[in-house]
């Protein structure tokens, strides 16, 4: 007697691997997950992932200012990330790639006058399996290669998941404040990882 395994149970046996998205042909299934991982926030949490146009991650998908990786599993895409690169500090928040308001310029200090990238729009379908971990420790190989000295994250401070998963990552928090966003304050934490030479 056959075993029939349905194409969902196939898909949660298949390993899930991590891979640098080039290709127009991925625009679809990154704009379907962003989607849905979107739609499934509650209304109070949306603003943990920003919407996103689809001119944003094709621009990712096909020039070399920053990436998106996927997480595969079967043929199934179901997590991925952003990151972006500028050439320094004030250059990242100029491009808007991150809003932390750093009025003290300490952040501005520390990173100095290097390259930096900063992660954006994470998002996985399957949680508690580590695809979060390893989607970020994929931004973190990827900013060594393109010479960032730093990687930031801008995560907000009621998602405490988010936090968890840059820190087991080796993040810390390099900054705090609040900001209006989709129609609310919201409290956010800039992430900061250091990179090294380890990491080239």
């Amino acid at each position: 007697m056959t075993k029939m395994v349905s194409l969902e149970a196939a898909a949660d046996a298949a390993p899930t691997i991590i891979v640098h998205l080039t290709s127009q042909e991925w625009l679809a299934p990154v704009l379907a997950l962003h989607a849905q991982a979107r739609s499934e926030l509650p209304d109070d949490k949306k603003h943990m992932l920003l919407p996103r146009p689809a001119a944003y991650f094709e621009e990712l998908l096909t020039k070399e200012t920053g990436a998106v990786f996927g997480a595969v599993q079967g043929e199934q895409l179901v997590g991925m990330v952003a990151v972006v690169r500028s050439t320094n500090w004030l250059m990242a928040h100029q491009a808007k790639h991150v809003t932390c308001p750093d009025k003290g310029g300490s952040v501005r200090r520390a990173s100095g006058f290097s390259a930096v990238a900063v992660v954006q729009s994470l998002c996985v379908l399957k949680r508690g399996n580590g695809i979060a971990i390893d989607l970020i420790a994929a931004t973190k190989g990827w900013a060594a290669q393109k010479g960032c000295s730093f990687l930031f994250a801008q995560v907000a401070q009621d998602n405490a998941c988010g936090q968890k998963k840059f820190k087991q990552n080796n993040f810390c928090s390099a900054a705090e404040w609040t900001e209006v966003s989709g129609g609310g304050e919201h409290a956010k934490i800039l992430m900061r990882y250091r990179l090294s030479a380890a990491d080239f």
